[in-house]
């Protein structure tokens, strides 16, 4: 006590006059003369009480406040409580109802922040709170760093002192963990300072702050400030660590938005196309509930990533695959298996350049074909022919087991229904050897091995920054006859039927590319079951140039020019 009376007399001397101004005796001259009897000291309390509204400077109120410890003591002396019970007490604290309007936590030293409360009560206390609020509103940020530690320090005693006042002491955890969370929603935080705020939020309403300033910033974060993505990832883990610590002390709708803010998170990183380590993305997998994470799954599925982060994508699809089995959510977990399963397929065929003709042969030595092409986005069609023609195959699903490193090409999605889903099996080899496997054919012809012969154009390079228009009557010669093609673009679908010079129907290619960017693939879908027609190229200049490719067979005939005769 005797260095917070050190600290309060630490202030600018006061004038003698000022003192003489008050009709008051200084401080030490009061003490003085309370010291020479009970009656004396009576009448120094009364004469500080007669006065306080007189103390117009915080200099002069501090000077006087701070002499209380030590007239309490003489007081006790004196035994004036005998008298006049608390009389001190009751002084302190109409004094201190006066000073508080000069009281600051974030200017003033932690040692007079404490002397002033040591004379409150709950009232006064309450009074102080609303001072404290509206400071609060006003601080910069390195000033509300000392204000949180200050009032830090004030909450233990405000419980001690006041344990049946629980509005009280919610209110100062309220206005700390307020602060704390809107400094935890700036992205120039350093890490030491996240550490610190983090550890000042104390109240469902802070962390419910915190975390909405987390899902706002997440949100409005653009390609060019993406990489603060991980900033918001380390503050929420660390916010969902301490909500973990406390168990099932938090009210649920805490927990609920705790969980959205990782689903907004982990779906964020998806669109923005920012890698997050795998220490980071469990972390947001072992923050979410059950329901969580079966809502995320049920995003996961419906948005599917650009090409160039499916990378990504599957390394985290495999991370949310496994949670979603640890958990026992079979259902989910299974319609994430199948659908890793699904989009890890063309991720693949591109790496390792699957698209092309493949001559194989099997255990007789009867020679075959084997075909593999982009038809739309993430479709891949595959044809498998013998050589004479006598035997045609065509695959429209194409999946990929990780753990074997192996494609199957099947006639359909795989599905729970009795019909049959015929499949090959195939393989890529490092020495450039590809094994086809067929259990629907016979004995012999089983087992397929043969090398890539014919490689297809890629005209994606090709493509046009500016939109076109691909609907329309192209006309020309393909395949050694007069043709007319007429495409329908609609709503990004695009397709095309194919006529002959008698306005017979030849093709009917109903899988598209959008071709806004003028490159233009269209394919015969499941229709034509025995094998399909793809014509892909570019249209440019008024005109659709390209080449012909055909399931089980490869590249047929020279490259084509339709040209566009209306639209």
């Amino acid at each position: 006590m005797k260095k917070i009376i050190l600290s309060l007399l630490l202030l600018p001397l006061i004038s003698l006059s000022a003192f003489a101004e008050l009709k008051l005796d200084p401080p030490q001259a009061l003490l003085k003369r309370a010291q020479t009897g009970r009656t004396e000291a009576r009448e120094v309390i009364l004469d500080l009480q007669q006065n306080i509204s007189e103390f117009v400077d915080p200099q002069t109120f501090d000077a006087y406040f701070s002499i209380l410890d030590q007239l309490e003591k003489i007081a006790d002396e004196q035994k004036v409580n005998e008298i006049y019970p608390n009389a001190v007490k009751a002084l302190g604290q109409q004094m201190v109802a006066n000073g508080i309007r000069w009281l600051t936590v974030s200017r003033d030293p932690i040692e007079r922040i404490m002397y002033y409360h040591r004379w409150m009560n709950m009232e006064i206390a309450a009074s102080f709170l609303s001072n404290v609020e509206m400071e609060e509103k006003t601080l910069t940020q390195p000033q509300a760093m000392v204000f949180a530690q200050n009032l830090e320090v004030l909450i233990p005693w405000i419980d001690k002192a006041f344990p049946q006042a629980s509005s009280l002491r919610l209110g100062y955890r309220t206005v700390i963990s307020e602060r704390a969370a809107r400094s935890l929603g700036r992205e120039d935080l350093s890490e030491e300072d996240r550490l610190f705020w983090l550890a000042k939020v104390y109240t469902a309403s802070g962390f419910s702050s915190a975390l909405n300033y987390i899902q706002d910033g997440v949100l409005h974060l653009s390609k060019e400030k993406q990489a603060n993505l991980h900033v918001y990832i380390h503050r929420y883990l660390t916010i969902a660590n301490r909500l973990a610590a406390d168990g099932d002390t938090q009210p649920f709708w805490l927990t609920n938005l705790s969980g959205d803010t990782a689903q907004i998170i982990a779906m964020r990183a998806v669109f923005l196309m920012e890698t997050i380590s795998e220490a980071e993305f469990r972390g947001l997998l072992g923050a979410m509930q059950a329901n969580d994470l079966q809502a995320l799954t049920g995003q996961w599925i419906a948005r599917p990533p650009k090409e160039a982060y499916l990378n990504e994508y599957l390394k985290l699809t495999k991370y949310l695959a496994n949670e979603l089995k640890g958990r026992e959510l079979s259902k989910e977990a299974n319609e994430m298996a199948r659908y890793f399963v699904k989009i890890s397929a063309p991720t693949r065929a591109r790496q390792k350049l699957l698209e092309g003709t493949y001559a194989l042969k099997d255990a007789s030595g009867k020679e075959w074909i084997f075909t593999a092409a982009f038809a739309r986005g993430s479709e891949v069609f595959v044809g498998l022919s013998d050589k004479m023609g006598f035997v045609s195959k065509s695959y429209f699903f194409l999946s990929y087991v990780e753990a074997e490193d192996l494609f199957i090409a099947s006639e359909r999605e795989r599905s729970e229904d009795s019909y049959r889903n015929w499949a090959v099996k195939f393989k890529m080899k490092e020495d450039g050897a590809i094994e086809v496997t067929d259990l629907a054919a016979t004995k012999s012809e089983q087992f397929l091995r043969g090398k890539k012969v014919q490689s297809y154009p890629n005209y994606f390079p090709e493509s046009s920054a500016t939109p076109v228009d691909p609907a329309g009557r192209y006309e020309g010669i393909l395949l050694g006859k007069k043709m007319t093609l007429e495409v329908t673009a609609y709503n990004g679908l695009t397709t095309a039927q194919m006529y002959d010079d008698m306005h017979h129907l030849n093709f009917d290619l109903s899988v598209g590319t959008f071709a806004t960017d003028s490159v233009l693939y269209l394919t015969t879908g499941m229709a034509n079951r025995a094998t399909w027609i793809q014509l892909r190229g570019v249209i440019k200049d008024g005109a659709y140039r390209g080449q012909v490719i055909k399931g089980g067979k490869g590249l047929v005939g020279k490259e084509f020019v339709l040209k566009k005769v209306s639209k």
